[in-house]
C-alpha cells in the first residue's frame, strides 16, 4: 500500500494491467470476470473517446450510471484525463441535476444508454452519452495526459442530503489513498478477503470502501446492480463466493431477515465482517440479523462522513457488541491518523464530534461559506454529529446537533424516538420531527409512521396511532404532539437510504404527505 503514498490509484491500477494481464479484475454479477488487461484497455479507450469530444483536464464530468462494469470504466477514464468525475444517483432528476452541475462548474454529464435493460455490449464507447450533446472532433493522435498526481482532485463526492441540499465534497488523490490505507489497517482486511458490493458505487462507502479498496489491495471482487429487490442476490452471492466482507446501512440489515423468509437457505458463514455504518446502528438489529443467520459476532460498527473521504473508525473484528445505557451502540477507536475530540459537551459528556485527519476535504465545492462553516477555529473538522468517548478512547455517535428535539426543557435525539417506535410490530420505518410552533414549550415532536399490517388486520389502522402514543408515553414520560400514519415508501429517503428531514419537515408542514388517517383523529395528541 505504499505505492498510494506519493501516486494516484491510475499508477496502480495501469501496474496491475501491466504485470498481472489476465488477472481477475472483478466479477460483476450477470456478466462474469474482467481481467486487469481488459478493464485498463477500456479505461484508456474511453478517455480517448471523452478527449475527443473536447473534455479538458480540470473540467468536472458529472455521471449518472448505474452499478457496472460501465461505472468504473468511465470513473476511471474521467481521472485518466486528469478530470474529475462527480458520481451522481443515476435517476437524479434534471433540476438537481443542473443544480449540482452549476455547484460543481460541470458543462458534461455521462449516462450509459441501457435499452431493455441489457447492455448492447462489453464496450462502454457505443453506450456512452454526453449531455449536453458534445461533437465529435476531429481524430487526433494525441497522447493522453500524464496520469494524475496525489495533489488532484479525483472526485467530487457530494453529501447524503439528509438535512438539507447535498453538498459537494472535494476529494484529492492522496486522501484517498490514505483513507483506503486507514481503513486497510483498521478493518484487517487481506488480500485473502472477498468482497461482495450491493451498495451503490456512485456514493462513498460503496465505491471507497467496498469497490476502491478491494481493487486497490487486489482482493476478490464481486458486485452488482443496488437496490432493495437485489438484496435476496446479494446473499446468494455471498454464498456463492464464500464473501469474507459486506457493507450495508443499518435499515439494510434489519429488513433483510424479513425479505428473506427462508434463512436457511442461505450459508452465509464465510463472512468475516458485515459492516454496519452510514447511518445510527441498533443492537436489536446486530442481534436479529446474527441470529437469524447464525452468525456470531461478525457485524462491524464503524463510523464515517464524505468530508473525511469516508471513514473514521470501526470496532476491532470480531469484538463483541457494546452499547450504553440509552441504546447507542460503540462504533469503535478512530482509524490510524486520525484523532477525534468532543466540544460544547453536556453533564454527560455528549457534544458535538470533531476531527482532524490526513484524509479530510479542504472545503465544498464551489461554497466558501459552508467550507468556512466546517472547521473550528483552530482547524478541527466539525462533523455536525453528536457524540462521546469512553474510558477506552471509544466513540459513541448520540446523534445529529440539527437532529435533536427540545420541549419545554427536555432534549431528546430523533434517533431514540424512532428506535423506540421501530419497535411496534406494524412500524416499518419512522422518522421523527421537531416542529417549532412558536410557543414557549419549544418544539412538538412529531413522529412520522410508515405502517403495514396483516393481511385481515386492517381493523387495527384506527388503533395504532394509540399504540404509538403510548410507547412514547411510556418510554419518555410525555405525549407526543403527533401520530402521522403513512404508507410504505412515503418518508424521503436520500440514494443510500437515510431519511430526508429537511424534505420530511417541508412535506408535513405542506400537509402533502399521504396520510392514512384524517387529521382530525385521535391520532393528533396535542
Amino acid at each position: 500500500m505504499s505505492d498510494l503514498r506519493d501516486a494516484s490509484i491510475l499508477h496502480l491500477l495501469r501496474r496491475r494491467a501491466h504485470e498481472n494481464p489476465g488477472g481477475n479484475a472483478f466479477h460483476f454479477h450477470n456478466r462474469g470476470d474482467w481481467t486487469w488487461a481488459l478493464f485498463w484497455k477500456e479505461i484508456e479507450s474511453t478517455a480517448r473517446f471523452l478527449m475527443n469530444r473536447g473534455i479538458t483536464p480540470n473540467e468536472s464530468v458529472l455521471m449518472r450510471i448505474p452499478n457496472s462494469p460501465e461505472f468504473l470504466i468511465v470513473f476511471f477514464a474521467i481521472q485518466r484525463l486528469r478530470c474529475i468525475p462527480v458520481p451522481l444517483f443515476p435517476d437524479t432528476g434534471e433540476e438537481r441535476t443542473a443544480r449540482i452541475a452549476r455547484i460543481c462548474q460541470g458543462r458534461v454529464i455521462a449516462t450509459i444508454s441501457l435499452p431493455g435493460n441489457r447492455w448492447d455490449s462489453d464496450s462502454p464507447i457505443g453506450q456512452l452519452q454526453l449531455s449536453p450533446d458534445i461533437p465529435q472532433l476531429p481524430e487526433t493522435r494525441r497522447d493522453l495526459p500524464a496520469l494524475p498526481e496525489p495533489d488532484d482532485i479525483a472526485m467530487i463526492q457530494f453529501t447524503s442530503g439528509s438535512t438539507g441540499f447535498p453538498s459537494g465534497v472535494r476529494i484529492r488523490h492522496r486522501s484517498l489513498g490514505i483513507n483506503i490505507r486507514q481503513m486497510i489497517s483498521a478493518m484487517e482486511i487481506t488480500t485473502r478477503d472477498i468482497f461482495v458490493n450491493w451498495l451503490p458505487v456512485y456514493h462513498d462507502m460503496g465505491l471507497i470502501l467496498m469497490t476502491l479498496t478491494p481493487l486497490i489491495l487486489g482482493c476478490r471482487l464481486v458486485f452488482m446492480p443496488s437496490g432493495f429487490r437485489g438484496i435476496r442476490r446479494w446473499f446468494s452471492l455471498v454464498e456463492k463466493f464464500k464473501a469474507t466482507f459486506i457493507a450495508a446501512p443499518d435499515f439494510v440489515y434489519r429488513r433483510a431477515p424479513t425479505l428473506i423468509r427462508n434463512a436457511e437457505s442461505n450459508d452465509i458463514s464465510s463472512l468475516r465482517v458485515a459492516l454496519n455504518a452510514a447511518e445510527p446502528v441498533r443492537t436489536t438489529t446486530i442481534q436479529k440479523f446474527e441470529g437469524t443467520f447464525g452468525l456470531n459476532q461478525v457485524m462491524m460498527p464503524a463510523y464515517g462522513l464524505a468530508e473525511a473521504t469516508v471513514g473514521v473508525t470501526c470496532r476491532q473484528p470480531g469484538a463483541p457488541v457494546k452499547a450504553d445505557s440509552r441504546g447507542c451502540v460503540c462504533v469503535g477507536k478512530p482509524f490510524p491518523g486520525i484523532r477525534i475530540r468532543i466540544r460544547n459537551a453536556d453533564p454527560a459528556g455528549v457534544g458535538e464530534i470533531q476531527l482532524r485527519s490526513p484524509a479530510a476535504t479542504e472545503g465544498y465545492c464551489g461554497d466558501p461559506d459552508n467550507s468556512t462553516d466546517l472547521f473550528s477555529s483552530d482547524g478541527w473538522l466539525r462533523t455536525g454529529d453528536l457524540g462521546y468517548l469512553d474510558g477506552n478512547g471509544e466513540l459513541f455517535v448520540v446523534g445529529r446537533v440539527k437532529d435533536s428535539i427540545r420541549q419545554e426543557g427536555r432534549s431528546m435525539g430523533t434517533r431514540e424516538v424512532e428506535e423506540c417506535m421501530d419497535g411496534l410490530q406494524f412500524v416499518r420505518r419512522s422518522a421523527a420531527l421537531g416542529i417549532d410552533r412558536g410557543g414557549p414549550e419549544g418544539e412538538m415532536v412529531v413522529i412520522c409512521l410508515e405502517v403495514r399490517f396483516p393481511k385481515g388486520e386492517a381493523a387495527i389502522q384506527g388503533q395504532a396511532a394509540v399504540h404509538a402514543v403510548r410507547a412514547f408515553q411510556d418510554y419518555f414520560g410525555f405525549r407526543p404532539g403527533r401520530i402521522v400514519l403513512l404508507p410504505p415508501g412515503a418518508i424521503p429517503l436520500t440514494p443510500n437510504g437515510k431519511t430526508r428531514y429537511s424534505e420530511l419537515k417541508r412535506l408535513f408542514l405542506a400537509r402533502r404527505l399521504p396520510e392514512l388517517l384524517p387529521r382530525s383523529h385521535s391520532q393528533d395528541t396535542g
